[in-house]
């Protein structure tokens, strides 16, 4: 609440302040009146509300890691259109509560130019910030005496963002095919043992990835526990031949989390959709990178297939993060197409009307968390595909042959089994 107050009084003091100095510098002592102070308080309380409406976050990182130049270039259109927007916006809430102000069109002409000056430079502040808050920190170079020293310090680190920045940096590298890639991907392949990089790498990338996976599955029902409620006594129709009545359309309660109601669980998962989107994303594509490398020859010791976590492992934390988040994108949008009440439905279109008049809404944390899994599985399916491709069928024997010791998150090892199945089909198709 605090800073939300802040935030708004920020604004507004500055775009007092702006709208009132230069339309006095350049139109001179008659584009100002009493009316520019109230004119600068609407600036910046629309501009306020359109930032907090679309959430624009400075630690969204763009799917695409491009030069900082280029990057500015490709955000300056939207930052001139926002600016022109607020500030449109501003003029029309001003010209409601003073209808004689449209007789006084030099005042009404300082008012835009200062107050697009004064959106635009926002807006540009803040995308400069989003842009340098969201570029990769090269957390080795080539030539380092440990290259991975740094990288699993930075990992080990309470720090979050720094954390954060490592794994992009880590997928980045394990994905790359420059010559300072494959400099850092041998590194992590040097040592024989694997206890040096292979190891604590991959085990806190398949940790995070089996972390998430569990989390997600907490939060679908139960089959069994849907089958032994079924079965209790009284659950049913009398006999045990007797046919169950149709009930098209409905929504039965789940005796694990409950379908009607939103669970703790479920809770939790939607939280860790939203706010772990970037780094599941990362330490999937940093798995999937560095087997890859390593089926190209980068492993000459063979650590990806004799150190553990080995390929089995790594391939069993794909497949069930795969399966988790296509039960669950199922489960919320079926739970979701049956509560939908009047009310809701009312607040949704509300949201969609103020989207569409401050902008397109791009942050995370403000999807639904359907569309946050199904973007996540994408990730995730084509991490299994990129692996399907450069092993082929020593992928399924590897698998079937060299059975993880460990229980996957979620699925048995026949629904994995047959995932993997389906995507080398594909693959030979």
């Amino acid at each position: 609440m605090v800073a939300t107050a802040t935030f708004f009084g920020g604004n507004v003091l500055s775009a007092v302040g702006y709208v009132t100095l230069y339309a006095r510098l350049k139109l001179g002592p008659a584009a100002v009146s009493g009316w520019s102070l109230w004119f600068g308080v609407l600036l910046g309380v629309c501009y306020s509300c359109s930032y907090l409406i679309r959430g624009l976050d400075v630690l969204a990182y763009p799917p695409l890691q491009r030069h900082r130049w280029f990057r500015i270039k490709e955000r300056v259109p939207a930052v001139v259109a926002s600016a022109f927007t607020t500030t449109a916006a501003a003029l029309a809430v001003a010209l409601l509560l003073r209808q004689s102000l449209l007789l006084q069109p030099r005042l009404l002409y300082g008012w835009a130019v200062a107050g697009g000056l004064c959106a635009a430079s926002w807006g540009l502040g803040a995308a400069l910030m989003q842009i340098v808050f969201s570029e990769r920190l090269h957390v080795a170079r080539a030539g380092d005496p440990d290259p991975n020293g740094p990288l699993l310090a930075e990992l080990s680190s309470g720090n979050t963002l720094m954390q954060d920045l490592a794994l992009l940096d880590l997928a980045l590298t394990a994905e790359a095919s420059t010559p300072e890639a494959r400099w850092r991907r041998g590194a992590v392949f040097a040592d024989e043992s694997g206890r040096a990089a292979w190891s604590p790498l991959v085990a806190y990338l398949l940790g995070e990835l089996r972390d998430f996976t569990a989390a997600l599955a907490a939060a679908l029902p139960s089959a069994a526990a849907e089958a032994a409620a079924a079965a209790r006594p009284g659950s049913g129709p009398a006999g045990p031949c007797a046919p169950a009545s149709a009930r098209w359309n409905v929504l039965r309660m789940s005796p694990s989390t409950g379908l009607r109601a939103v669970s703790r669980e479920q809770d939790l998962a939607a939280w860790n959709l939203r706010s772990k989107y970037y780094r599941i994303g990362w330490c999937v594509r940093g798995l999937a990178g560095l087997l890859v490398a390593a089926q190209a020859g980068e492993d000459r010791y063979g650590v990806a297939l004799l150190c553990s976590p080995a390929l089995p492992e790594v391939l069993q934390g794909l497949l069930s993060a795969v399966l988790a988040l296509q039960s669950y994108t199922k489960f919320v949008a079926a739970t979701r197409s049956r509560q939908l009440g009047a009310l809701e439905r009312g607040a949704r279109q509300l949201g969609l009307v103020g989207g569409f008049v401050a902008g397109r809404i791009t942050n995370v944390t403000l999807q639904p968390a359907e569309e946050v899994a199904f973007a996540v599985e994408g990730v995730a399916r084509n991490a299994v595909n990129r692996l399907a491709l450069a092993y082929g069928d020593r992928l399924r024997e590897a698998f079937v042959r060299e059975a993880p010791p460990t229980k996957p998150p979620y699925g048995s090892p026949s629904e994995l089994a047959s995932l993997l199945t389906s995507v080398l089909a594909c693959q030979q198709q």
